[in-house]
């Protein structure tokens, strides 16, 4: 606990430290602020924040799409508990009407942000952050809208000093192979960068950022230009890097894996094909086994100068680090929590979880509803908290939690409940 926290309490509105008016039980004595972070269980904790979606928020002061009060929020509960890290999922902006516009609204936030956690700001790449969703996707609308990778790099990230990236000279291999200019090679080491390990060595936690992308057409550049794939078919680009990080995890560090799109578009109870890849990874990482994993875009001629056809073998049998591992997803919006696991035919499959207790070989993706109240409302509003400005609900973040006991709990701050990931 540090004295910082008086002072973003006082940024806070007093509807977040209400009381029960008449409390009819010791645990309701508490104001409401404090007593969740006085729930949060002992163990390794670190904030997850998603989608805020602020569009024009510093133009729109009385009739925001979001709220604004999370930073100072988080900035509380950090000073409180001494939580250092703060990953923050994608989606920050909506869309600008230009290049510098968007730009200009992330790093709004992004400075904010900033402020409030310094380099312990962790920012993962949201589909919407290249400023180009629903864009037209003819050159000029192109030209107009996105953001260079170059630019999201130096300007988004650059503050993540301690990210640890893939092999460059590998990559400039596989860029070598497909004929890249020079300009595509620049702009390809720096996506490239989008996807990163960062320790947090005093926690013993390593945090892997894999990125789920952007939208296609033309509309993430140079991705699609040289592999032909797009949105959360990136993410096959990725697989070799996550398992290799996955070997080098110190003895003793619990793993935590952040991502956008790692749902289906579909709907929550299922895992995107892609993503089920890197699932099927973290089983065979929890449960130190060989895996394989199978490039389902084996015919794109492309991908596969990248990522080889057919299958791909994993062995984890050698991994040092912890089994404890926690993924964290966004974009669809709402709070779910999804399952893969092998089923009766030994198939690697998602499913919808329910808090029941899990096989070693399962992993949970846990999306979080968005930290925004026009987000809330606009998309899928019947299976959401709801969340009304003016309230304790108008926000919504987790203080995700690696327990003693080898579980994972999720405390809710603000609109919504907590959660509970159970192997034991």
């Amino acid at each position: 606990m540090n004295t910082t926290a008086y002072l973003y309490r006082k940024l806070i509105p007093d509807y977040w430290f209400e009381l029960v008016e008449n409390p009819q039980s010791f645990d309701e004595c508490d104001q409401y602020l404090d007593a969740r972070i006085k729930a949060i269980p002992e163990g390794k904790s670190f904030i997850f924040v998603t989608d805020p979606h602020c569009y024009m928020a510093h133009k729109r002061p009385l009739d925001p799409i979001n709220v604004g009060n999370s930073v100072a929020i988080m900035g509380y509960v950090r000073a409180m508990t001494d939580i250092k890290k703060v990953v923050m999922g994608g989606d920050v902006i909506e869309r600008g009407a230009n290049k510098f516009l968007g730009l200009q609204e992330f790093l709004i936030y992004n400075n904010e942000m900033l402020a409030m956690a310094g380099k312990d700001y962790i920012v993962v790449h949201g589909n919407h952050d290249q400023n180009t969703p629903n864009i037209p996707t003819d050159k000029e609308s192109i030209d107009k809208f996105m953001i260079p990778y170059t630019e999201m790099n130096n300007r988004i990230f650059s503050h993540m000093t301690d990210r640890v990236f893939e092999d460059e000279a590998r990559i400039l291999a596989k860029l070598e192979s497909v004929g890249a200019t020079d300009e595509q090679k620049k702009e390809y080491l720096a996506y490239s960068k989008l996807h990163f390990y960062i320790d947090d060595d005093e926690a013993k936690v390593r945090y892997i950022v894999i990125d789920s992308g952007s939208p296609g057409y033309g509309r993430n550049g140079v991705v699609e230009e040289l592999f032909g794939v797009y949105n959360n078919s990136e993410m096959a680009l990725q697989y070799d890097f996550v398992a290799e990080t996955l070997m080098t995890v110190p003895e003793g560090y619990d793993v935590v894996v952040a991502g956008h799109a790692l749902l289906s578009y579909e709907g929550i109870t299922t895992i995107s094909n892609v993503m089920l890849g890197i699932c099927k990874i973290l089983s065979g990482y929890r449960t130190r086994s060989k895996v394989t994993v199978h490039n389902i875009f084996s015919g794109n001629e492309k991908l596969t100068k990248y990522y080889a056809a057919g299958d791909h073998e994993y062995d984890f049998t050698n991994a040092k680090g912890n089994t404890n591992v926690a993924v964290m997803a966004a974009d669809v919006h709402t709070d779910a929590q999804t399952k893969a696991d092998y089923d009766e035919n030994g198939n690697f499959v998602s499913s919808p979880y329910n808090g029941e207790k899990l096989s070693p070989t399962a992993i949970i993706v846990n999306s979080t509803q968005t930290d925004c109240l026009w987000g809330q409302s606009r998309r899928y509003p019947e299976r959401n908290n709801p969340m009304t400005k003016g309230t304790r609900t108008e926000q919504c973040f987790d203080v995700v939690t690696f327990c003693p006991d080898g579980n994972v709990r999720m405390t809710r701050i603000g609109a919504g409940n907590d959660r509970k990931v159970w192997y034991n």
